[in-house]
């Protein structure tokens, strides 16, 4: 698929899913970032545009001291270009692994307790419709 294609489907995608999850402010566009975030791992259009937003939002995190929220999606962002193109990023189990893993790192990171602590459920009922969006828009770029 061409990047309009990815586009529209994440547009798409994310606007069924942020109605269908009641306008969640978040939820549209960390749909519409996953929906493409599988091809910033290849010179596109569309890491071209991500990466210019990222640093928009890593310098407006700066400015309002969230360093670790800033830390966190620098390191995400950076995650795709560690592969070559439809590497991890195009497996199947990874929309459904890397939010896991993702959060078990940052709770270790910024919140120094043993992910094997937290209380899991806690954090799924804060987050499950973020959760929703990341899994939706991901699976919406790989099918």
């Amino acid at each position: 698929m061409k990047f309009k294609d990815h586009l529209a489907a994440g547009i798409t995608a994310a606007t069924v899913t942020a109605v269908a999850l009641r306008w969640e402010p978040m939820v549209f566009p960390v749909t519409l970032f996953f929906s493409l975030f599988p091809d910033l791992d290849t010179a596109s259009i569309p890491q071209r545009w991500c990466y210019r937003a990222i640093t928009l939002i890593l310098m407006a995190l700066a400015y309002h001291g969230m360093y670790q929220e800033a830390v966190a999606l620098a390191v995400v962002a950076m995650l795709p270009l560690l592969d070559h193109h439809r590497g991890w990023t195009h497996q199947v189990w990874a929309p459904l692994l890397f939010p896991a893993a993702a959060f078990a790192v940052y709770s270790f990171v910024v919140f120094h307790t043993n992910p094997l602590d937290i209380q899991w459920e806690s954090q799924f009922n804060q987050n499950w419709k973020l959760l929703t969006g990341l899994i939706v828009g991901w699976y919406t770029h790989l099918f």
